[in-house]
């Protein structure tokens, strides 16, 4: 036999692969239908379910399921325990109430662009269920959609405009990752004290680029939450970080709004930075033990009752700015014994005692001399000294720390990036000017 030449071959090969690509489609559709029929049937006008033995449970048509399945369930609920996989059609447009409640076995869902909502308990106890992605534009998540879905650990949804019922997320005890980067308001339709991620101890950090409104209780008692970067967000509603107990580092450099009890009882919070903030509403600060220092900026115009209540490390408030007007009772009460208010020169309506609070002012001038975190007027190794000593918590008791200064890489945050900047100057790495890039 004549052996075949190298270009041939090559063709054969080519050809061989385009034939099995061709008709990979038919093939799944074949192996679904290999797998057999458990049960299958119509349901809601246009809609067809079926059941195979291998656990799928395919959906397709067009329109909406039915909601009103919370007494006699979805006519697939006999079968629940067989349910592994599910995949809903392009067409279907609604996810019903009730509709894979207590699919134990469910891994996986395969949610299509067209679904705009689901229902209220859709995936509740869905125990096994893993990842879900959401790829549709506007969709509506109802009351405990995933409520108790202990092995999910990913959750993706790429619209722009999301609402969120009450617990939606609520005890998804392994629920580590949430990304929703074209979202606007992350806000729960109406809340009762009871938050979208509480008992969720697995997820420790969230950042939402684009978010601009983070509404009341949706953070509140996360256990494990750490990191917060919330860059463009104007408006922090009520309670929305309270009891979030080792929350340690909070990025809102745009925040405008601080509601009641935002950052309630956020004991490992040592530091934040509100550098545009105008209102710090009710008790929003209340019991955050671990805060040391806090500088406002000239804009802000409201304190509310409590704002700082016992925070009982908190040495110094400093003001860039005139006295605020509106300034309700024991705002910095049972605060550390030398707790001071700081103002700069030149600054109205400032008196010592001002509202019952020793005051006294900072002589340095309203203008930031990027470095000059003792506001001796001099960017020296002094001021090295002491952002290594800020940062490493060795600050000596009552030093005055100017945090407007501390900020020498210019982002608007104090954060560890300035500390390296801070050391790379004085060091000769980067002599460039402190401060921000022009």
């Amino acid at each position: 036999m004549k052996r075949l030449n190298t270009l041939t071959k090559s063709l054969l090969i080519a050809a061989a692969l385009a034939l099995f690509l061709c008709a990979a489609p038919s093939l799944l559709n074949l192996s679904a239908q290999a797998a057999g029929i458990v049960d299958s049937g119509t349901f809601g006008g246009n809609l067809t379910w079926t059941l195979y033995t291998d656990g799928l449970l395919e959906i397709t048509g067009t329109g909406i399921m039915p909601d009103n399945w919370e007494s006699y369930g979805p006519p697939w609920s006999k079968h629940a325990s067989m349910i592994i996989d599910v995949v809903i059609s392009e067409g279907v447009t609604d996810i019903g109430n009730y509709a894979f409640s207590g699919c134990a076995n469910m891994e996986s869902v395969v949610i299509p662009d067209s679904i705009t909502a689901i229902g209220y308990m859709a995936f509740r106890n869905c125990s096994s269920l893993t990842d879900v992605i959401i790829p549709g534009d506007e969709v509506s998540l109802g009351e405990e959609a995933f409520f108790r879905c202990s092995s999910l650990e990913s959750f993706c949804a790429y619209g722009s405009s999301i609402s969120f019922g009450n617990r939606v997320f609520s005890d998804c005890t392994g629920l580590s990752r949430v990304e929703m980067p074209n979202l606007r308001y992350l806000v729960s339709d109406y809340y009762d004290g009871a938050g979208m991620f509480t008992d969720c101890p697995a997820l420790t950090s969230v950042s939402f680029p684009n978010v601009l409104v983070i509404g009341p209780d949706i953070f509140s008692y996360c256990a494990g939450l750490t990191d917060v970067d919330l860059p463009n967000v104007l408006i922090i509603g009520d309670y929305a970080f309270a009891g979030c107990g080792v929350l340690e580092n909070v990025n809102i450099p745009n925040a405008n709004e601080l509601g009641d009890f935002a950052f309630y009882n956020c004991v490992s919070l040592k530091e934040i930075s509100i550098p545009n903030v105008e209102y710090i509403l009710y008790s929003a600060f209340l019991g955050c033990s671990g805060l040391e220092s806090v500088t406002f900026p000239e804009c802000v115009i409201e304190f509310g009752y409590r704002a700082f209540y016992s925070c009982s490390s908190l040495k110094s408030a400093i003001f860039e700015g005139d006295a605020p007007y509106f300034f309700d009772y024991q705002v910095f009460d049972q605060t550390h014994p030398d707790f001071k208010i700081y103002y700069y020169e030149g600054k109205s309506d400032w008196t010592n005692p001002w509202n019952g609070y020793p005051t006294e002012m900072i002589t340095a001038g309203p203008n930031i001399l990027y470095g000059d975190v003792n506001g001796d007027g001099v960017v020296d190794r002094a001021d090295q000294t002491m952002m290594n000593q800020y940062f490493a918590r060795l600050l000596p008791e009552g030093t005055v720390f100017i945090m407007e200064n501390a900020d020498v890489n210019g982002d608007g945050v104090v954060d560890r990036a300035d500390q390296t900047r801070m050391n790379q100057y004085f060091s000769r790495v980067d002599p460039s000017p402190l401060g921000p890039k022009t």
